[in-house]
């Protein structure tokens, strides 16, 4: 038996795609998804967190319903803001 620790990443897919083949389970035609990535969740907060300072609102409402689109819940706090996936 292979460790699965073992496999490169081509090998995992192929190995997966194989499978796939024997029990039709579809994930070829699937679209995986997209998950934003932290820096570009980073520089969102960044860009919010200047539009509060400039008690630009709007900006800041939009930057906030934005991130709450992508699955990111914002706190902000006297220390700053932080976020997770929600």
């Amino acid at each position: 038996m292979v460790r699965s620790d073992a496999l490169g990443g081509r090998e995992k897919w192929s190995l997966l795609r194989e499978f796939d083949a024997v029990l039709a389970l579809g994930l070829a035609e699937a679209k995986p998804q997209v998950q934003e990535t932290d820096a570009k969740i980073d520089a969102l907060v960044a860009e919010r967190d200047a539009a509060r300072a400039a008690k630009d609102w709007k900006r800041a409402d939009e930057l906030r319903a934005e991130l709450r689109a992508l699955g990111i819940e914002l706190v902000d706090s006297p220390q700053g803001t932080r976020w997770r996936r929600g």
